[in-house]
């Protein structure tokens, strides 16, 4: 994540924010890591489009509107959550172990599991990079839909992972059957996002406890 300076007039910085004004300040925090110079040239050189002010925050979103290829809640935290975050904070010098056995205690029970098939991270992006590691470490194969999130497959390929992409089908489902034939005897993960990002569709569970 890349903190901008904060400025007084969010319309100025709307106008007067370019990749240029981007750029600088990424290369700066990043010095330049694994960017060609002629690539940044080239990054600098255009501007700025509406979507990349959408995705950067420059550009105000109704809080009306549900961006479906998020997986966002549009409704925001619930007040109950709400409250929980406010009553923790006085405990936010402490680490949350204890708290974290617990509610590995209280997953465990509704998933019917040991505590020990539960794992925690500070959100789902955490998560899906630490399952990148460990499944994409030396070499490994992941197999996903093709578009998805790509978080885990991006974080995998970086250990020098391969990933296997398997097109949704033309409602923009997950294709099981493609997925299945995909899988090679280096496979190590199969990759399914519920609901898909970014289309949308639900994946319908189709095997049912006993």
């Amino acid at each position: 994540m890349y903190l901008l300076p904060s400025v007084t007039n969010h319309t100025t910085m709307e106008k007067n924010f370019t990749r240029r004004d981007w750029l600088r300040s990424t290369l700066a925090l990043t010095a330049g890591l694994g960017m060609t110079s002629s690539m940044a040239a080239r990054l600098i050189s255009s501007p700025v489009s509406e979507a990349e002010r959408f995705h950067w925050g420059l550009k105000k979103v109704s809080s009306s509107k549900v961006r479906l290829n998020a997986n966002e809640n549009p409704y925001g935290p619930s007040e109950q959550a709400r409250q929980a975050v406010i009553q923790i904070l006085s405990d936010g010098n402490r680490y949350p172990f204890p708290a974290t056995n617990e509610l590995k205690e209280i997953l465990a029970k509704k998933e019917g599991v040991t505590p020990a098939h539960i794992h925690i991270g500070a959100g789902s992006g955490d998560l899906l990079c630490q399952a990148g590691v460990a499944f994409g470490l030396e070499g490994g194969r992941i197999t996903s839909a093709f578009p998805t999130f790509p978080a885990l497959m991006n974080y995998a390929e970086v250990f020098k992972a391969s990933w296997e992409k398997v097109n949704l089908n033309d409602k923009l489902e997950h294709d099981y059957s493609a997925l299945a034939s995909s899988i090679k005897a280096d496979t190590r993960l199969v990759f399914i996002c519920n609901p898909n990002n970014p289309s949308g569709t639900y994946v319908v569970r189709r095997f049912q406890k006993k």
